[in-house]
């Protein structure tokens, strides 16, 4: 593929969206050899649809070495032997089907233990290239190398840029001209200046419909750094229109990290007159460059690669290279986290320089996996391969609670809740968050009773149910259990009420009246049997009563009939609870409670 620090699966932001840090780096061996003062590249050489990795440099034996692996799948790699391809350091690598016959072709520059080699290996499908020997500019290193539509034709041309290792040396950038058949014409007076140590980056930053460069790197006039935009004129010239702190021993790329839909720039690298290492991340408003998260650490000699690692839909980055030479080389990722702020994750890298570094998705799952080089510290020319992998830690925590719950998110919940959801910083087994949704049932228990003077109602249906005397603390009264309790004695009466596995107690109601329904009767009268499923039957003295009623607990009356001379009442018709038959006398009630079942 075209050689990018931003990974091309931005359509993949659409799709995915976390709280939680839904992607783990997990580091893997899959066999590639170390190397130092080299490059990498992902390609598709063979056609076949996984990516391929070419890579250059000095190797664990500082020897001068390029490899090629083949993508076997399911993260297994084979070394190609015999490629075609020179052994190369100090360089660059770019693929991309130049020619349209599905599969990726390189461009490829850098040392070797003779004179410096730069030129176009068409591939074969077969694990071979041939030296196209297409006519540009041989024995540059120490620069870039781009595949890049400049014109707008639809075909692909050629930047490079770096050192010319010949008897006339200098410092070149040269742009080359595909006429679609695969001939190029070195484009003469384009207006870039020639540069080594260079790093070169391509966007449309006008809009006008070509790509414009951004170039930076170490002038031959004078041996000083340039940090340049060139407009595209449209006519195979450039016009350098914004200079920046001018860097060589870096790297640079266009990215939109702001999802605004323009290009921003970071670049990094060695400032000669002030002799500090810089990081530079500028946004971009209508080509006004702002620098941001200045925060960011200041390396050469380095390589920073850009993809949405985690997901999340914006950008992130990788940085490596030197802080302070013999010292310090740090590596990082950088997380967005919107609104211009990057912080350094946790993830803990092995630092290098004078190497290079791509996010590719190498195993098709979705998500960019990193690949980085260099010398390290030690002196060791080394790769390392970080596989991206999702983090399936996500769980529901299931709660059934009384009233009112309170969860690890500190929130005391008094309703039920399905949507709350917490991540547990590193609490899944393979380093992973865990998302954790609740599924909360908040059940409650009515505890008001209504009162009928001596008889007590729950208002709760379907329940449990113990009365208690509240003036014996609250002892359980034995046997009264139903929903309702007509009290004998005068006192003060609660009832305890378990529903849906939630148990809570009624306020104490005061009961006054126990005799009094009774005090003005001269009547002896018994009810049988109690409890009645159809019939009660009055054991009474006296036939004839003026009136007589059945009451419900909510002082309806549900059957009535005066001048009642017979001792059975008929109660199929009543539903099950708790009723008072009322008599009337000469003056004089009696009241008596039953219970229908």
């Amino acid at each position: 593929m075209m050689k990018r620090h931003l990974l091309t699966t931005i359509c993949l932001i659409i799709l995915f969206s976390f709280n939680a840090r839904s992607q783990n780096l997990v580091e893997v061996f899959p066999g590639f050899e170390g190397k130092g003062f080299g490059m990498l590249t992902w390609g598709d050489f063979d056609g076949d649809g996984d990516l391929d990795l070419i890579t250059g440099g000095l190797n664990t034996g500082n020897e001068t070495k390029t490899d090629l692996y083949k993508n076997e799948g399911d993260g297994v790699f084979t070394l190609v032997e015999n490629t075609g391809i020179p052994d190369l350091a100090n360089g660059y690598f770019d693929f991309a089907d130049y020619d349209n016959d599905g599969d990726d072709d390189l461009l490829a520059m850098g040392s070797t233990s003779g004179p410096s080699i730069s030129g176009l290996f068409i591939s074969n499908g077969d694990g071979t290239f041939t030296n196209a020997n297409a006519g540009i500019i041989d024995k540059v290193y120490l620069g870039t190398c781009n595949w890049v539509d400049y014109d707008g034709d639809g075909d692909l041309d050629i930047f490079i840029s770096g050192f010319l290792d010949s008897d006339n040396p200098g410092y070149i950038s040269e742009l080359y001209n595909n006429d679609g058949d695969g001939n190029f014409t070195n484009m003469v007076n384009t207006g870039i200046q020639g540069v080594s140590y260079s790093r070169s980056e391509w966007a449309d930053l006008d809009n006008d419909g070509d790509l414009d460069l951004y170039l930076q790197g170490l002038a031959w006039t004078g041996e000083t750094d340039r940090a340049t935009i060139y407009t595209n004129n449209g006519d195979d010239t450039f016009s350098p229109i914004i200079e920046f702190l001018p860097v060589w021993l870096g790297d640079a790329a266009w990215i939109d990290y702001d999802n605004d839909g323009d290009w921003d720039l970071m670049y990094s690298g060695f400032n000669t007159s002030s002799g500090e290492r810089v990081t530079f991340l500028y946004k971009n408003t209508d080509l006004v460059f702002e620098q941001v998260a200045e925060n960011i650490i200041g390396v050469s000699q380095t390589a920073l690669t850009w993809a949405d690692y985690d997901l999340d839909g914006d950008l992130d980055f990788f940085i490596v290279g030197v802080e302070e030479i013999g010292v310090s080389m740090p590596a990082y990722i950088y997380e967005n986290q919107g609104d211009d702020v990057f912080v350094q994750s946790d993830y803990v890298f092995i630092g290098n320089w004078f190497g290079d570094a791509e996010w590719a998705d190498y195993d098709n799952d979705g998500d960019p996996d990193l690949v980085y080089l260099g010398q390290e510290f030690s002196g060791t020319n080394a790769i390392h391969v970080y596989r991206n992998e999702s983090c399936a830690s996500t769980g529901t925590d299931i709660v059934i609670a009384c009233n009112e719950y309170t969860w690890i998110d500190g929130v005391t919940y008094t309703t039920s809740n399905n949507t709350a959801t917490f991540s547990i910083e590193g609490g899944a087994a393979n380093g992973c968050d865990s998302l954790v949704t609740l599924n909360l049932t908040i059940n409650s228990v009515d505890v008001s009773v209504q009162q009928d003077e001596a008889t007590l109602m729950a208002i709760e249906t379907e329940a449990g149910y113990q009365w208690l005397d509240c003036n014996n603390n609250y002892s359980e009264i034995i046997g009264e259990i139903s929903q309702a309790f007509t009290a004998t004695v005068n006192g003060d009466y609660a009832v305890e009420i378990t529903k849906n596995g939630c148990t809570d107690t009624s306020s104490c109601y005061s009961v006054t009246i126990v005799g009094i329904l009774e005090s003005n009767a001269n009547i002896a009268v018994a009810i049988y049997p109690n409890p009645a499923s159809e019939f009660i039957t009055l054991s009474v003295v006296t036939q004839t009563f003026d009136r007589v009623e059945i009451i419900d607990v909510l002082g309806n009356v549900v059957w009535s009939k005066i001048k009642f001379s017979s001792n059975r009442i008929n109660v199929q018709d009543l539903k099950s609870g708790v009723y008072f038959l009322r008599l009337e006398i000469d003056g004089n009630t009696v009241s008596k409670k039953f219970l229908k079942q």
